[in-house]
Formats: structure tokens, C-alpha cells, sequence
């Protein structure tokens, strides 16, 4: 096959496949040839995406639930706000994998291929070359959506992560406002730590409770269950509830500085152009389905 193109990217999740798609809707980029490597299948819903929108955009078609307000709660102030112009929208992975899939399958610009990419590397004067089991590609320019390795300066900066455990759950009564996202629900104990409980409403009877946390280390998984469970009881009043699905996930979080750039490699970890560019460190690339529903 061929191993030479103009573009590569390294990573078939939210940020490889919008760009992917972005270059297949730019008429001027028509002749470029485009090599996406990425070493998961990307068949199952291993994900699910978050974000804010204030215009239409190419993946309205594929949002799964959209809310038109907001709920933020604490001991001592509650508030729902609305929307207004924005809505808060979510996008299942697996439905965004077969939307982008389909709409590259027939363009001659595109190969897809399921690889690892064990080794990246500018090539003098002005490219890349890309080392996997498959061979080695080369490109003028390359996109990296891989998490970058950091030389830790705890002296001088901060490591945190956002992690969460997550419930879908379905209840026997009416229990949640699916207009009305949870979005930072403070009332449960803090423990020196920004803790919060974070509801994506489906139904009045389904949603997606996930116990959200900043610090430098995981919990037990225990801990998150305990914490979900005291929620649903205890502060909604729920009596009986199922859990259909779990999902997990952990954010890193850092002042750090990170290059955005190394010579003819661009870094788009956490970031989706193209249409997913609202998507941000709210619940974006995190999320790992562990039973399905």
C-alpha cells in the first residue's frame, strides 16, 4: 500500500475523526491525501461526549439528548439557570464513530488503518515518519491526538485529576427533570475536595449519575458506588432504582505548559476541530462503558 501522504493523524477518537471530517468538507484541501491510524476497532459505545452549542453544527443529527437549563446546588444556594441561546447536547462514541466512518468510507483521500503508532518523529527537511507493526508512514504533517508524556514539576505546577464513576440508571417513579442538566451538585460531603454529583436527565425515569472529583488520586471504586448510592436514596428519595450501564473515567488536569507544536507534529489531544471544538474537559474523552445496557 501506499506510505507516503500529506496528513497524518494518530488516534480515531473525538479529536482524529473531526479533523478527519473537517478535511474531507474543505473543497481546497480536495487532493490531499489523508492517513488516519488508530488501534481500536471503534465498534462499541466506549464513550460518550458533552458539550455546548450555540449554532447548529454537521453532528446535530447524532446528538442522542440536548437540555435547555442547568442546575447548580450547595448547602447554602441553589439555582437553575436557563440556556437561553445554548444547549447542552450529548453525543454517544459509538454513534459519532459510525457517522464520521461512513462519511470518509467512499473518499479516495482517506485510508483508515488499525495500528499503533509506537514511534513518532519529525523527518529532515519538513516531515514526518510514523513507525508501527504495519511499516513505516511518512507525511509532510502530522496530527497527534495521544496524551503527551510530562516531565512532572510539582514544584512549580499542579496534577490533578477529574475522576468520576458513573450509574445509568433507571427508577419506578418520576425522578428527574429531563429538561434540567445536574450540572454541579455540591451537597454531599466535600472531604477538603471538590466533590459533586453530575446528572444527565434522559427521562424522567433514566440518567446518568456520575460522583465527580478533583484530587491526585483515584478511590476505591467502592467509595464512588457509596457516594451515588447515598444520592439516589437519600437526597432524591428514590426507593428502588436498576443500574443498566457504568462507565469511568479520569481527566488529567494541569497548569503545565504543553506544546502545541514539535516541528512538523501538531498536538490535538483534547482538542475536537471541526465541529467538537466546544467539546472541553467537562466529561470529553473519558468515558469506558464497562457493562452495556
Amino acid at each position: 500500500m501506499q506510505t507516503d501522504f500529506d496528513y497524518l493523524i494518530v488516534g480515531g477518537g473525538a479529536a482524529g475523526l473531526s479533523l478527519a471530517y473537517a478535511l474531507a468538507q474543505e473543497p481546497r484541501l480536495h487532493d490531499k491525501r489523508v492517513l488516519l491510524l488508530e488501534p481500536a476497532a471503534k465498534d462499541q459505545n466506549d464513550r460518550t461526549w458533552s458539550f455546548w452549542a450555540d449554532a447548529p453544527s454537521p453532528f446535530d443529527s447524532i446528538v442522542a439528548h440536548e437540555w435547555q437549563q442547568l442546575a447548580f446546588r450547595s448547602p447554602g444556594f441553589e439555582r437553575v439557570f436557563p440556556l437561553r441561546r445554548h444547549r447542552y447536547k450529548m453525543i454517544r462514541g459509538l454513534d459519532f464513530y459510525q457517522f464520521v466512518h461512513a462519511a470518509l468510507a467512499d473518499n479516495p483521500q482517506f485510508t483508515l488503518m488499525r495500528a499503533t503508532v509506537d514511534n513518532l518523529e519529525n523527518l529532515p527537511p519538513a516531515g514526518v515518519v510514523a513507525s508501527t507493526i504495519e511499516g513505516n508512514f511518512t507525511a509532510r504533517y502530522a496530527f497527534d491526538s495521544r496524551p503527551p508524556s510530562i516531565d512532572k514539576r510539582p514544584d512549580k505546577h499542579r496534577y490533578l485529576l477529574q475522576h468520576f464513576v458513573g450509574w445509568e440508571v433507571e427508577t419506578d417513579q418520576d425522578v428527574f427533570d429531563p429538561e434540567t442538566v445536574e450540572f454541579m451538585d455540591f451537597r454531599g460531603p466535600q472531604y477538603q475536595e471538590p466533590r459533586f454529583m453530575y446528572v444527565l436527565p434522559f427521562s424522567r425515569r433514566r440518567a446518568l449519575i456520575e460522583y465527580t472529583l478533583f484530587s491526585g488520586d483515584l478511590l476505591p471504586k467502592a467509595a464512588y458506588e457509596a457516594a451515588m448510592h447515598d444520592y439516589l436514596t437519600t437526597t432524591l428519595g428514590v426507593k428502588t432504582y436498576r443500574i443498566a450501564a457504568e462507565e469511568v473515567g479520569a481527566i488529567p488536569m494541569t497548569d503545565h505548559p504543553l506544546a502545541a507544536r514539535r516541528g512538523q507534529i501538531l498536538s490535538i489531544w483534547g482538542r475536537a476541530p471541526g465541529g467538537l471544538s466546544q467539546v472541553r474537559a467537562t466529561h470529553s474523552n473519558a468515558f469506558r462503558r464497562i457493562r452495556p445496557a
